[in-house]
């Protein structure tokens, strides 16, 4: 990105696609002030979720590799 205003071609390139993404996105998730395991536990939560939302609510169901969480 060679020009004088950098950071306004930034700001202008997110105002266009962040409408875009969102719109065609099947989650979202915060990630300010997370740390990296809440981010990812919270991302395979909310997938397995999408994957078998019958499932997930079902306290039975623990086994699978999308229903762990990331261990240190």
């Amino acid at each position: 990105m060679q020009c004088d205003n950098r950071e306004q071609v930034l700001k202008d390139m997110f105002a266009q696609r962040d409408p875009l993404y969102r719109a065609t996105s099947d989650i979202a998730v915060r990630t300010d002030r997370r740390s990296p395991r809440a981010v990812v536990n919270e991302i395979l939560r909310r997938v397995h979720r999408l994957v078998d939302p019958l499932k997930s609510s079902s306290p039975s169901h623990t086994a699978g590799t999308l229903n762990h969480k990331v261990s240190p």
